[in-house]
């Protein structure tokens, strides 16, 4: 069980987040939802350690790990790609199970970067990458190593069609395994078909929670946000 306890991160002027309560089950997918400035990307930052929640603790299973969850125990993707433009897709590999002490193999690499159809361009360059193998990266590096938790800030943005499925396909074994999940998406639909539940953050603060299992994400934000 990931335990999100009344964590806060505000900035001048009041933007931000917090305080926020989360939970999120082993097997479950969370949605997190809101408009421009609602502070998604804040939360998500905080919570892997880009940035730093000022108040507030996070619990895993029971344990107190402080105001962010352990680089080993978290696999993150940001909205917009954070990969190294000069490293080639193999060593961004290695460098995101070097950040995060993952004690994996180059046999390993290579298995995860067939796994998310990565090897056809594993020696290429980051920044030579399509929007699309760029995402693919992405989300192999936050998978790597099973983690605890992912968090995924719009997960298919830029994706083909066999990269959505890939991804599903990832998704729908990790979370067979225990795995637990957090994930934004713009596209509501894809919340209602992944996710349990859906929280709809308003300047910063939690406005909702909707059990999406029959559909619904879109009608919860209609109420909420009133566009």
């Amino acid at each position: 069980m990931l335990e999100i306890i009344d964590v806060q991160r505000r900035y001048r002027g009041g933007r931000g987040t917090g305080p926020v309560n989360l939970r999120v089950a082993p097997g479950e997918v969370l949605g997190v939802v809101g408009p421009n400035g609602a502070g998604k990307t804040t939360l998500f930052d905080a919570l892997c350690g880009v940035n730093e929640f000022q108040s507030g603790t996070v619990r895993l299973d029971g344990r107190q790990l402080g105001r962010r969850l352990p680089a080993e125990a978290c696999g993150f993707l940001p909205e917009h790609s954070r990969l190294f433009p000069q490293l080639t897709a193999r060593q961004a590999c290695r460098f995101e199970a070097a950040m995060r002490r993952l004690d994996l193999d180059d046999t390993a690499l290579e298995e995860q970067l067939d796994r998310f159809g990565c090897a056809g361009f594993r020696d290429t360059e980051v920044r030579h990458l399509s929007q699309g193998m760029t995402r693919r990266l992405g989300i192999a590096c936050a998978f790597l190593g099973t983690p605890q938790v992912v968090v995924l800030d719009e997960p298919l943005n830029g994706l083909d069609v066999e990269g959505v499925l890939v991804f599903r396909r990832a998704l729908a074994d990790y979370l067979a395994g225990g795995g637990m999940a957090l994930m934004s998406s713009h596209i509501l639909s894809v919340l209602d078909e992944l996710c349990e539940r859906v929280v709809l953050l308003k300047d910063g603060l939690v406005a909702a929670t909707v059990d999406v299992r029959n559909g619904g994400a879109e009608r919860a934000y209609l109420e909420v946000f009133g566009q």
